[in-house]
């Protein structure tokens, strides 16, 4: 993972996940926190130092202003979870998990603890030390509204390989609440590894200089408490990546060394000196050496069990840990803001349990006719009843807290769901939640979007996944005076945009179906890689698979400065693609079109076709018998995968696709009607052998053009 190393802003800690098969099993975490610190300490010897003297600092300060420390530390805390409609959007009785296990953990109330060892070499047990922290989900955000704690975000172009990117609103992630008032969690499908190797659980920041913007927690999904998606010792993930965030290093920080134990290493000196190891031998002793000011005063050995190592059995912080925390949360100006009375009055988490907000969500929003609905009660806080109402629903009602709904009719549909803890109430109607698509249309399909005044439509339905343009009906086309347009000059990098399609009747073919249509597009400069994807759906849209991916210079290499469009047809490429298979012909295929954003210039589509084999009734209109192919490329070559034909035609015209093999057998035939100007034919190739083989390119007067092909 890529990210802003700020040389006197924040120290990075990342905790990862691979193999090391010396243990025998599979290992828990594995680090990238060293090669960060290194860089930093490349750009300014005097890095580490700087950290290590603020500790100092902090000691001497604590030690100098004895006030009696608080009881308990209270530190509120928001989740922002960025999700893409599946697994990764956490039920709220998971977050609430993740906290009962931090609060367990900081607390010493994890009956785990009873495993900590305590032997001649390994006296830990009475080191067990509560650290007088709870964390706690806000109940009043910013603003004064009443919260749960929890925001979410759809945002499926974030939510894997994430990074710092999902901590802004600019980007289509969620914005960090004031990190003086709130603890920021963000919680995703899976993070950046920063092409390290291994797995990355999650990564947090050390306090001890200014608190950027990004401050908090990023952590997967899956890592999160002990129910729902959380997976072996889940929970385990957010309380190391928590004692991060309160001042703590790991415990092999610096590997061995006989130095001062509180200037040096983990700057803790009830927690051994270690090399950074996996497993949970007993008698991991990785160093010898016994650090100057040793709270054992003797070669102990690894302590496994601490939360701030890497083993699977990590179980409990030590007093000299509780001591460093405490320390922070009196003098870091940040931590004493978090924990103020005035900051717990603030954000509500003292508050009680009482009706706050009705809200809802559905696991599908889109669906064909005669398919059925899950809603998930979302409301907070204490609701005992639920009334919900489902306009064009069967049932048209219900008092289930999650119930199930069918959708018989197309149409527009809004929900209302009233909650009551018997005293207080509270309603949510959100119109047009779900939308039923239109009956199936027949072949042959074409779109010119001429009849078509806005998008999305009764048939066309548009996503938008970032904070950019959505698509459009663009005053400009190939056929006519209209197209599907993106506006995309000038809009934010990384923006996801779908225009989807109601379903199409493919049950009626028997041999073969061509699916092409237009598209024009200009860089904005000649870096920009942008992706036009092709997704299709034999299911209504449940599920879908990547059947075409034009990226960068493939999609287009002309560069305009300035907002451009189309203004002839050599501005249009014609994309034919014949891998649309038989399992996908079904009566709700449904086809999608996705555009992925780098800050290039717009794009546009057009004339959008879906027909059977030869378009016996001109679908593909003007078809010509001359041949005037230029500008021929295959790709790749070899290939073990589809195989793309780009070539350039004067005129429109009808072209034979003939794939032979050495032993001169016809192993695939198409027929395209090629547009005059650029076309993409896209071959599916599935079922055909290692080889050698020759495509021949066969026009409609019998001239051929051949090229070789070598499938791997």
């Amino acid at each position: 993972m890529k990210l802003p190393i700020m040389k006197n802003i924040l120290v990075f800690t990342t905790l990862l996940l691979t193999v090391f098969t010396s243990f025998g099993q599979n290992a828990d975490n594995w680090c990238g926190f060293d090669p960060i610190l290194e860089k930093n300490i490349s750009e300014d010897p005097n890095y580490l130092s700087e950290i290590s003297q603020k500790i100092q600092d902090i000691r001497q300060q604590a030690a100098q202003n004895p006030a009696p420390k608080a009881a308990v530390y209270t530190i509120p805390v928001v989740f922002h979870i960025i999700h893409d409609g599946g697994a990764g959007n956490i039920s709220m009785e998971q977050v609430q998990s993740g906290i009962d296990v931090m609060n367990e953990d900081f607390a010493a109330l994890n009956t785990d603890a009873a495993n900590i060892r305590n032997t001649a070499d390994a006296p830990f047990s009475p080191l067990l030390s509560d650290v007088q922290v709870e964390f706690k989900l806000a109940k009043l955000d910013p603003n004064g509204n009443c919260t749960n704690g929890i925001q979410r975000k759809f945002a499926p172009q974030l939510v894997n390989n994430a990074g710092e990117n999902v901590k802004s609103s600019a980007n289509g992630g969620l914005d960090t609440w004031p990190n003086d008032s709130y603890l920021n969690i963000w919680v995703v499908n899976s993070i950046d590894n920063g092409g390290q190797q291994g797995i990355t659980l999650g990564y947090a920041f050390l306090p001890y200089n200014n608190w950027g913007a990004g401050h908090g927690i990023l952590n997967r999904h899956d890592r999160i408490g002990r129910i729902g998606t959380a997976v072996n010792n889940g929970g385990r993930t957010l309380t190391h990546e928590m004692g991060h965030i309160c001042g703590l290093f790991h415990t092999f920080q610096s590997g061995c060394h006989s130095n001062d134990c509180s200037q040096n290493g983990d700057y803790i000196c009830d927690t051994p000196p270690a090399e950074q190891v996996f497993g949970c031998l007993s008698s991991n002793n990785t160093c010898t050496d016994v650090p100057a000011n040793d709270y054992f005063a003797f070669d102990a050995f690894d302590m496994n069990e601490n939360h701030m190592a890497y083993s699977s059995c990590r179980v409990m912080f030590t007093e000299g840990q509780k001591d460093l925390m405490q320390n922070n949360f009196e003098t870091i100006p940040n931590f004493i803001s978090l924990t103020s009375a005035a900051n717990l009055t603030a954000t509500g988490v003292n508050l009680p349990d009482v009706i706050c907000k009705s809200d809802f969500s559905a696991n599908k929003q889109v669906i064909c006719a005669g398919e059925s609905i899950d809603f998930t009660d979302m409301s907070y806080h204490g609701q005992t009843t639920w009334n919900w109402t489902f306009e064009g629903g069967t049932p048209s009602a219900s008092t289930d807290q999650n119930p199930t709904v069918l959708y018989n009719t197309p149409g527009l549909y809004e929900v209302t769901l009233e909650i009551s803890d018997g005293s207080n109430n509270a309603t949510e109607t959100k119109t047009g939640f779900i939308k039923v698509l239109n009956d199936s249309e027949n072949l042959p399909f074409y779109e010119d979007f001429e009849a078509i005044s806005s998008l999305p439509s009764n048939f066309w339905v548009t996503e938008n996944f970032g904070e950019d343009a959505g698509f459009e009906i663009g005053g400009v086309g190939l056929s006519g005076t209209q197209s599907a347009k993106l506006e995309n000059f000038g809009q934010p990098q990384g923006g996801l945009d779908d225009l989807m399609s109601s379903p199409i009747d493919l049950s009626s073919i028997t041999d073969e179906v061509t699916l092409s249509f237009r598209y024009a597009y200009r860089k904005r400069n000649s870096s920009n890689e942008e992706w036009l994807r092709v997704f299709i759906s034999n299911n209504c849209g449940d599920t879908w698979i990547q059947r075409k991916t034009l990226k960068g210079d493939v999609l287009g290499e002309e560069v305009a400065t300035s907002s451009w469009e189309p203004s002839s047809d050599n501005d249009w490429v014609t994309v034919h693609m014949t891998n649309v298979t038989g399992s996908y012909w079904v009566e709700d295929f449904r086809m999608r079109f996705q555009f992925e954003n780098d800050d290039g210039n717009n794009f546009f589509i057009d004339d959008i076709n879906i027909y059977q084999g030869s378009p016996s009734d001109d679908v593909v209109l003007n078809l010509s018998n001359e041949n005037n192919i230029s500008e021929l490329y295959i790709y790749p070559n070899p290939t073990d995968q589809e195989l793309n034909v780009k070539l350039n035609l004067e005129k429109s015209q009808g072209l034979t696709f003939s794939l032979m093999n050495a032993q001169g057998q016809e192993v695939l035939n198409r027929f395209i009607a090629g547009k005059n100007g650029q076309n993409l034919i896209v071959l599916g190739t599935d079922n055909i052998s290692e080889g050698i083989y020759f495509l021949n390119i066969i026009s409609s007067d019998g001239t051929k053009n051949v090229r070789k092909i070598v499938f791997n």
